[in-house]
């Protein structure tokens, strides 16, 4: 199963906090390349306008668990607390809230925002994807997420199917969303590449089928009548009438 973090973290200015994903629980320096590599994607891909420059370089100078405790609104207020390393990564569970501090950034106290899915190409190296596979099956990943949320449902996947089959998708939900949580994220569906590679390879064939054949004419136009005659509505010619060929003997 996909192991997840939450991780805070100041971006330009403001508080972000992303899902970040591993395979499994990982160490303390896999944590980290996974958190740079989720925050320089979403950082290349939001980047403001008018911030000159490269792109931003998120390099962490440490990372520490978010604790929290109520406030005299009753509010929960987190905090930066103890620092993250492998003895307490061991301890940590699913869904923990962490903070990554980065040297010469300034962390803001802007409320802490809800997580949100993203990308992080060190997955596919960790899920052991090389060669064509390690491009197609993020690039399914995106065909489906029509609607770049880092996300797939069902139904962004029947967007991208021109004739979709609900019983592929539903069986590919099966698979890749066991909780039922209604959207398959980046870290799942590559975990749904490794595991079930032949599933993930017939969706991909339907789909280039279905491309391959988009705006063909299934059927022939129904033929209309106008003023007692008969009139096709396609452009074609009319099919010569192949009886008055036959010669009767």
């Amino acid at each position: 199963m996909v192991f997840t973090v939450f991780c805070a973290a100041d971006v330009y200015g403001s508080k972000w906090n992303l899902s970040v994903e591993a395979p499994k629980k990982p160490d303390c320096k896999t944590l980290v390349e996974l958190v740079e590599s989720a925050f320089e994607y979403e950082a290349d891909k939001w980047k403001p306008k008018g911030v000159t420059g490269g792109d931003l370089n998120f390099h962490v100078s440490y990372l520490a668990l978010m604790e929290k405790e109520k406030s005299r609104g009753g509010k929960w207020v987190y905090y930066s607390g103890r620092r993250v390393n492998d003895e307490l990564l061991a301890e940590m569970e699913d869904g923990v809230q962490i903070h990554a501090h980065q040297l010469g950034v300034l962390d803001t106290c802007s409320p802490l925002p809800p997580p949100r899915s993203t990308i992080s190409w060190r997955l596919v190296e960790l899920y052991g994807f090389k060669g064509p596979e390690s491009q197609l099956i993020p690039a399914l990943f995106f065909k489906f997420d029509t609607r770049k949320t880092a996300n797939i449902t069902r139904e962004t996947m029947t967007e991208a199917f021109p004739n979709p089959k609900p019983s592929m998708i539903k069986k590919i939900f099966s698979l890749a969303d066991p909780h039922n949580l209604g959207y398959i994220t980046f870290g799942a569906w590559l975990e749904l590449g490794a595991e079930y590679p032949k599933a993930v390879y017939a969706v991909h064939n339907h789909w280039i089928y279905q491309q391959s054949h988009k705006g063909a004419d299934a059927q022939a136009r129904p033929s209309t009548k106008r003023r007692g005659k008969t009139t096709r509505t396609s452009s074609s010619k009319a099919r010569p009438d192949r009886r008055k060929s036959i010669e009767m003997p």
